[in-house]
C-alpha cells in the first residue's frame, strides 16, 4: 500500500501496474508449488481489487481512510476468517483414532476412561506452555455455557513434559485455579504424540463416539467466527439432537 502511494503520488501509474502483475505471478508460481491454491486465491482478487479502488480514488478526500479500511477489515475479519473456512474444509473431519486407546489418570494416579457414549472436548496443555495458562479461562467460559448438557464433557488434560517432576506438583497448578471444567493427565508425553499426532500446545480436539474429529480445532480470537470450537460443537450439538 506505501508503494501504491507513492507510485500514485509521481503518476508512475504503469510501474505500479508491472509491479502488481510480477506479485501476483509471483503468488501464482508459489501457490502452484506449494499446493495452497485455495488460500492463495483470496490474493489474487484482492490485490487487483485495492488497485482499482486506489486508481479510482486517490484524488478524493476519503482516499487514505478507505485503503485503511479495506486493509483493516481484510487483515483482521476476511483473510482469517476465509483462511479457516479453507482449513475446515480440506482437513479430514476424523483420524478415526479411539480416545480410550490413550492412558489418562485422575490427580490421584488412579487411570481414568472417558466416557464413549458423550461428546467430549479436550484442551491438551502442558506446564511449559504460557499460552495455555492463557486460554484457560476462555476455555472454562464455554464449559460453564454447555454445563447443562449431559452429554457433553470438557477436559483441560496435562501432557507430561520432562521437566515435571511429579503428578502432584502438576495438579497443584491447575486445581489451585478452580476452573469447571474436568482435570485429568496423561500418563506418557511420546504415547499421546504419537497416536495424536501432534507436539504443539495448546491442543484442542472434539470427541464423538468416541473417535477424535476436527484436529484443527482451537480457541480463536472474536473475529473468527467459523471452525473454531463453538462452531463445530454447536453444529455436533445440533446434529445429535441435543438442546
Amino acid at each position: 500500500m506505501i508503494l501504491t502511494f507513492i507510485y500514485f503520488k509521481n503518476k508512475k501509474i504503469k510501474v505500479l501496474l508491472y509491479s502488481i502483475i510480477l506479485f501476483l505471478i509471483l503468488v501464482l508460481i508459489g501457490m502452484l508449488f506449494e499446493n495452497n491454491f485455495s488460500k492463495g486465491m483470496l490474493y489474487l482478487i484482492f490485490i487487483p481489487l485495492v488497485f482499482y479502488l486506489t486508481k479510482k480514488s486517490f484524488n478524493k478526500k476519503l482516499l487514505l481512510p478507505l485503503i485503511l479500511i479495506i486493509i483493516i477489515f481484510n487483515s483482521f475479519f476476511i483473510f482469517p476468517n476465509y483462511f479457516e473456512f479453507v482449513l475446515g474444509t480440506y482437513h479430514p473431519k476424523s483420524i478415526g483414532v479411539k480416545i480410550n486407546q490413550i492412558s489418562f489418570t485422575d490427580k490421584y494416579g488412579n487411570l481414568t476412561q472417558l466416557d464413549e457414549k458423550k461428546i467430549i472436548v479436550i484442551d491438551f496443555w502442558n506446564t511449559s506452555c504460557g499460552a495455555c495458562f492463557k486460554k484457560f479461562p476462555k476455555f472454562n467460559e464455554l464449559t460453564k455455557k454447555y454445563q447443562n448438557y449431559d452429554n457433553i464433557s470438557f477436559y483441560a488434560i496435562n501432557v507430561p513434559t520432562e521437566r515435571d517432576k511429579n503428578l502432584e506438583d502438576i495438579s497443584k497448578k491447575i486445581e489451585s485455579l478452580n476452573y469447571s471444567f474436568n482435570k485429568l493427565y496423561a500418563v506418557d508425553q511420546k504415547e499421546i504424540e504419537k497416536i495424536l499426532d501432534f507436539n504443539l500446545y495448546p491442543k484442542i480436539f472434539l470427541i464423538e463416539n468416541g473417535k477424535v474429529i476436527n484436529t484443527k480445532l482451537k480457541l480463536n480470537e472474536k473475529e473468527i467466527i467459523i471452525n473454531n470450537l463453538e462452531y463445530e460443537l454447536k453444529k455436533t450439538v445440533a446434529n445429535n439432537g441435543y438442546k
